[in-house]
């Protein structure tokens, strides 16, 4: 929400892959979407409630800044951190 998280900066997980499933939709809540930083820019994930964002753990990837509404979002985590980062 705004008051408890307002904006997860950008970082990387530790893990080998990161799985992030939107328990809600991206039209409930303002704010909040899913944030992936590659070498062409930063890409926004629009995402329904049940989507799942796959992808490397070592991907930079954040949430844009919560505007109004609870967002609502599944992690898990899969293998050990690569040695080298």
């Amino acid at each position: 929400t705004p008051a408890t998280r307002p904006w997860p900066p950008f970082h990387q997980d530790r893990a080998r892959i990161t799985v992030n499933v939107a328990l809600s939709d991206d039209s409930q809540h303002g704010g909040g979407r899913l944030l992936g930083l590659f070498a062409d820019g930063v890409v926004r994930f629009d995402r329904a409630a049940g989507d799942a964002t796959v992808h490397f753990s070592r991907v930079v990837h954040g949430v844009s800044r919560m505007e109004h509404g609870t967002r609502y979002a599944l992690i898990v985590f899969l293998g050990e951190e690569p040695p080298v980062r």
